[in-house]
């Protein structure tokens, strides 16, 4: 990337570039805890309907309510 990026600057397509890293240490995104509790009670539940994985997604955060299941449809076609 350093490479590709010194080329776009020597080719005169940028006049400078500028590379920004995140903290050692501070490298994860915020909403990913709460995907890994999902998936984490989704290996441990038997789904077999969409209503099973509202119920998954809403059991997997109890006490801090971090993951609210929406459905927007079900198998039916309805709203």
């Amino acid at each position: 990337m350093l490479w590709y990026g010194t080329w776009r600057v020597t080719h005169k397509l940028h006049s400078t570039l500028n590379i920004h890293f995140l903290i050692a240490g501070h490298t994860k995104f915020s909403p990913g805890c709460g995907s890994g509790l999902i998936k984490q009670a989704y290996k441990r539940t038997r789904v077999s309907i969409l209503p099973d994985i509202a119920k998954v997604v809403e059991n997997s955060s109890p006490k801090s309510r971090l993951n609210i299941p929406q459905l927007v449809g079900l198998e039916d076609g309805n709203l």
